[in-house]
This record gives structure tokens, C-alpha cells and sequence, in this order.
């Protein structure tokens, strides 16, 4: 049985992406931290283990937040790697869509 949605390997791990995505607060730390690791990167300090772990600790807190909320998130079926990975996906489309905005 598929048990994905919504293009994530499953509910628990959608859940946590949406609720950092559509929490403000959780959104502008998530973003403010993308901008940290662009920086990081252009100074060539980048260090990808410690930026994984300050992205897994929005993915955590996010998680807590929506359980706080009533969602029935489970941290054991959450894949805590494929939100990281979306999120360092997107900070990349981000940086190539500013440079082509330059040119």
C-alpha cells in the first residue's frame, strides 16, 4: 500500500513541512536560517552537517508546535532528512532565481 501524501513520503512528514511552512514565526526562522547558510556557502565556511542540524532543529520544533496544536504527529514515522533536503532544495531555487534576477 502507498502510504505517501501529498508528494511526501507520508502524512507525518507533510504535516511538519506545512505547519513550518504556514507558521509565520517558524517560516521566517526557517528562511532567516536559508539566508545564514547562503552566506555561509559564499564565504566558502559552508559546514553542511551543521547547517542539516540548526534546519532539523526548525523541522523538530515545528513538530512539537502542530502536537501543541492537536496534530496527531508521530517524531518516529516523521522522514526528519527528506523535509531538510526539500528545504536546502528550495534555498537553492531561491539563489538561482536571484542570479538570473541580477543578469
Amino acid at each position: 500500500m502507498d502510504e505517501t501524501y501529498n508528494g511526501w513520503t507520508n502524512w507525518d512528514t507533510w504535516a511538519v513541512a506545512l505547519w513550518a511552512d504556514n507558521d509565520e514565526t517558524l517560516y521566517n526562522r526557517l528562511w532567516a536560517m536559508l539566508e545564514q547558510i547562503g552566506k555561509h556557502q559564499a564565504r566558502d565556511n559552508y559546514d553542511e552537517t551543521k547547517a542539516r542540524a540548526g534546519l532539523l532543529r526548525i523541522a523538530k520544533e515545528a513538530a512539537r508546535y502542530a502536537r501543541k496544536q492537536g496534530e496527531p504527529i508521530d517524531n518516529k514515522a516523521v522522514n526528519w532528512k527528506e523535509i531538510v533536503d526539500e528545504w536546502l532544495a528550495d534555498w537553492e531555487a531561491e539563489k538561482k532565481y536571484r542570479e538570473e534576477a541580477k543578469a
